[in-house]
């Protein structure tokens, strides 16, 4: 049977190597992955690996030649960093993508946005993807990524284009969020912010992967040209969350409460000291107070019509698999 060939960035990434591991599993498509981790991409369920810089020129007409389709998940995704380095990885990579897939006769094309082009430091609840975008983004990676985001949309007619916004990834492998909270946790430095009433949206990364799928194969009459939220679709209180993934790591669950304005107050002066002085990530920045003091749920009811997503993965099956995973991480290192 002929396999359909695929291109996925960001291979070596979280959402881009679950991207991967659900395409082999499924079979029917001929995976090449990209990325910048050479040693982590030859480990990859991949039927190639091709190592790239897509801001590099010429790296992604190389890439794109002879592809079907391509689900574009590079990007630099951090609460901190150089404005030019959130545009190179954001905004240069995507434009030259999206160039040399038109060059290269792609059809379809799944660009992987962000939730974050909605953030604001007020309780949202049920976003839907018409819902109003803040007049300033929250970030530079929310400003980078809202921008590529349009240039994608804008594509619309050369290629099938089709944009997800995943919400808040939790996973084994995950190297962004939890591991920051692990480490509070561990600290001993875990409180609530606030009130402890805020609301969110997690997706278990497996079910992203799966709606990646699902936007590569849809119907193009019924999802070219349309954006996508992306969660579990079980909104609940993020510390609950937090807690029982704690719980199941075997680490402190948070004690105490710190109200919201002290919060930003200290994350505002380590953003100076480390912007003047350090040069390294904050500890907790402004945007990282935010989002574990405000509410942001969201409705995915047009995946759930459009792309017929149905999250697999429940979110307590998800959160006690990865909290069970950081607890064997534990006892290794407690042995070596």
């Amino acid at each position: 049977m002929h396999r359909r060939k695929v291109l996925v960035t960001g291979a070596t990434g979280f959402l881009g190597g679950a991207v991967c591991a659900d395409l082999r599993a499924a079979g029917g498509w001929e995976v090449t992955a990209t990325g910048r981790n050479a040693a982590k991409g030859t480990r990859l369920p991949t039927d190639r690996f091709v190592p790239a810089d897509l801001a590099e020129p010429g790296a992604a007409a190389e890439l794109t030649r002879g592809q079907d389709a391509v689900i574009h998940c590079a990007a630099l995704a951090s609460p901190w960093g150089r404005p030019a380095e959130f545009e190179r990885a954001n905004i240069t990579a995507t434009a030259a993508l999206l160039d040399a897939a038109v060059g290269a006769g792609v059809r379809r094309f799944v660009h992987i946005s962000t939730p974050s082009i909605y953030g604001e430091h007020v309780h949202r609840e049920n976003l839907t993807e018409t819902s109003p975008l803040p007049t300033r983004p929250i970030n530079e990676y929310a400003r980078t990524k809202l921008a590529a985001e349009r240039l994608v949309l804008a594509a619309r007619g050369r290629l099938e284009i089709v944009v997800l916004r995943p919400h808040a990834l939790i996973g084994v492998d995950d190297t962004t969020l939890l591991p920051r909270l692990v480490r509070a946790a561990g600290d001993g430095k875990l409180r609530v912010i606030g009130d402890g009433r805020a609301r969110t949206d997690l997706t278990c990364v497996e079910n992203a992967a799966l709606a990646c799928r699902l936007a590569l194969e849809a119907d193009a009459g019924r999802v070219a040209g349309e954006a996508f939220n992306i969660t579990n679709g079980e909104p609940t209180r993020l510390w609950d969350s937090l807690a029982q993934f704690l719980e199941a790591a075997g680490l402190p669950t948070p004690h105490g409460r710190v109200p919201f304005a002290l919060v930003w107050a200290g994350a505002a002066l380590t953003e100076t000291w480390s912007r003047f002085v350090s040069g390294k990530e904050p500890v907790l920045t402004r945007y990282g107070a935010g989002v574990l003091a405000f509410s942001q749920t969201f409705d995915i009811g047009k995946a759930r019509r459009l792309l017929d997503y149905q999250p697999t993965l429940p979110l307590a099956e998800g959160l006690a698999r990865v909290g069970h995973s950081w607890r064997e991480r534990r006892k290794e290192t407690d042995r070596s």
